[in-house]
């Protein structure tokens, strides 16, 4: 009785939200078969869409198309197409509204196409239980579950057709540079010799929405932990050291394409502001008599502005590239002479790295 009971219970809370006839939805397209005959958008069973539901989908300027679902998950569904109407709508990130209608019979006559909507039958899990002769190519989805049909012949793969669940990134960047550096003198005195390095590594973590049906869902934040090394000698001796860390938190806005894509490139704008500390050395050369070193310590503030772009495939495995523009103070403490100083840097940094969604 009990579990009669949970199971009427669950049956009326997956009713309660299902989609009413006339309800509408505005929806984003994230998947197009090479027929556009078969689509996948960005709503689903927590939108209160239903395997075999009906609608009309439509724009500003008329009706689109008209489909039914075949295939649901929370945020997704899969519509097969049994009428085009403006087929240069079907597209990938293209926005369209979309009207729940009853279920209609069609026939294979292009002339027969146009049927009243208030023809009422039992509502079925495939169309073709409703006597619905789907178009050919609109049953691309059912060959490629089975196999009989070649991946070619469709544009996505609905279970790996992008990263949405996997909202959690991990992510290193580097840019390094090594070098032996030399420098004698013709008078025959005392050689320099100073391994030159530059290198600025950066490991951090991104987070982004689940969702993509809001404006927000463009943006994702990030924290990230960075080292910095640098040395640098001038043609006399003189070296100059610096390492240096930092903490930085920033954020990011996918302008044209959403970040769950897989297999397409994905730019970005990135805006980071870090907190840290550095120490450095200045170590005579030939500009002095006596070898010495200073030494000082600095914070450091810096903001980051950049553009890159991300690309990530099936398995969340991802590359990123990245030019930023660099402002940065550092603000000394007193160093061996009793001098405070202030330096600032700025200018452009290309970072390259991969990442992985969790």
């Amino acid at each position: 009785m009990k579990n009669l009971l949970a199971f009427i219970l669950f049956f009326i809370t997956l009713n309660s939200y299902a989609l009413e006839i006339d309800e509408k939805l505005t929806v984003r397209v994230i998947g197009v078969s090479n027929s556009k005959k078969t689509i996948l958008v960005n709503r689903g069973v927590e939108d209160g869409l239903a395997v075999g539901d009906h609608a009309k989908f439509f724009v500003s300027v008329g009706v689109v198309s008209r489909g039914v679902v075949i295939k649901s998950a929370p945020t997704r569904t899969v519509w097969s197409l049994y009428r085009l109407v403006n087929k240069e709508f079907i597209r990938e990130e293209q926005v369209l509204k979309l009207k729940i209608t009853p279920a209609v019979k069609i026939t294979k006559d292009d002339s027969k196409m146009l049927v009243k909507d208030d023809t009422r039958v039992e509502i079925a899990k495939d169309p073709r239980d409703l006597g619905i002769p789907l178009a050919d190519g609109a049953d691309d989805l059912t060959r490629i579950e089975q196999g009989q049909g070649k991946s070619s012949d469709f544009a996505f793969d609905v279970s790996q057709v992008d990263l949405l669940a996997r909202n959690r990134e991990i992510f290193g960047m580097l840019n390094y540079s090594s070098y032996t550096e030399n420098t004698s003198p013709d008078d025959g005195n005392e050689d320099y010799t100073q391994d030159v390095t530059n290198i600025f590594l950066k490991a951090g973590g991104e987070w982004y929405f689940k969702t993509e049906s809001q404006w927000y869902s463009r943006f994702s934040f990030l924290a990230h932990f960075a080292l910095d090394r640098k040395v640098v000698m001038a043609h006399q001796g003189t070296t100059t050291k610096e390492e240096g860390s930092e903490f930085g938190f920033g954020v990011t806005f996918h302008p044209k394409t959403m970040p769950s894509k897989i297999h397409k490139i994905i730019p970005y704008l990135n805006y980071t502001l870090a907190l840290g500390s550095v120490s450095g050395a200045y170590i005579s050369g030939k500009d002095s008599l006596v070898s010495k070193e200073n030494t000082a310590d600095s914070s450091v503030f810096s903001h980051s502005v950049g553009f890159g772009g991300k690309y990530y495939t099936s398995q969340g495995i991802g590359a990123r590239f990245e030019l930023s523009y660099l402002l940065r103070g550092d603000a000394s403490s007193e160093d061996t002479d009793g001098n405070s100083w202030v330096k600032t840097r700025s200018g452009p940094r290309f970072l390259f790295g991969l990442s992985y969604r969790l």
